[in-house]
């Protein structure tokens, strides 16, 4: 039995193995492109998280020696 299922696969691979080829390299484009994109996300969340104080700060600084009041 088992030695009649590795003849098959043999047999199968033999006549089919352009779309055997096909499957794998489309396998891989998938995984890269998930990696890449995985990547990209990470890369640019990592340089957001880094600069959002630059990215976020104002452009005036406002400071008192004294308590601020209600009406300032």
């Amino acid at each position: 039995m088992n030695s009649f299922v590795l003849r098959m696969v043999s047999r199968e691979i033999r006549a089919s193995w352009r779309r055997l080829l096909l499957f794998f390299l489309c396998v891989a484009l998938g995984v890269s492109a998930i990696v890449g994109v995985r990547s990209i996300i990470q890369s640019t969340h990592g340089t957001l998280m880094s600069e959002a104080r630059t990215l976020l700060a104002a452009d005036m600084i406002i400071r008192s020696r004294n308590p601020w009041t209600d009406d300032v």
